[in-house]
C-alpha cells in the first residue's frame, strides 16, 4: 500500500543495470591537467515537496546538497549516462587501472547504491526508458 514492492535481483541482472543521473544534479568538469585532482563537485537541489517540505517549516535546511567525488568518483559519474551498464563501467576502470573485475564490480555497486540512497542517480533496466530500481 504504502510501499512499493521492489523485485529481487541476481549478480547476473544487475551487472546489466543502466544507471542515469538524476536530471536535477549539477556537477563542474574534472580538472584533469598536470596538476589537477580530477576531483569532481556534484550538487543537487533539495525538493521542495513531502517531507523535505514539511521540516523545512520547522528546520533549517540547505537548498542543495554537495558532494566531491574523486578521480574515480568521477569517472563512474561520468559513465552514469543512462547508456552504459554497470559491466562495461566496471571494464572501464579495470582497464584504467588494472584492478580485480570481481571487486571493482562490487565497489562499483555500493558507490552507485550510495548515490542512489542521496537521489544523484537512479538506474534503468537495459531495454527499458523508465528508472525502474
Amino acid at each position: 500500500m504504502f510501499f512499493r514492492k521492489r523485485e529481487k535481483l541476481d549478480w547476473g541482472r544487475v551487472r546489466e543495470l543502466v544507471p542515469e543521473r538524476a536530471p536535477h544534479a549539477e556537477w563542474t568538469p574534472r580538472d584533469t591537467g598536470s596538476a589537477g585532482t580530477g576531483e569532481m563537485r556534484v550538487t543537487v537541489k533539495r525538493s521542495a515537496t513531502g517531507m523535505a517540505s514539511l521540516l523545512s517549516r520547522f528546520f533549517t535546511m540547505p537548498l542543495t546538497r554537495t558532494i566531491v567525488l574523486d578521480s574515480v568518483g568521477a569517472r563512474v559519474w561520468e559513465l552514469c549516462d543512462g547508456a552504459t551498464p554497470v559491466h562495461k563501467i566496471a571494464s572501464e576502470l579495470v582497464r584504467l587501472n588494472g584492478w580485480p573485475r570481481d571487486k571493482t564490480e562490487e565497489a562499483i555497486l555500493h558507490f552507485l547504491l550510495m548515490l542512489s540512497s542521496r537521489q544523484m542517480v537512479g538506474f534503468k533496466q537495459p531495454d527499458s526508458s523508465h528508472t525502474s530500481i
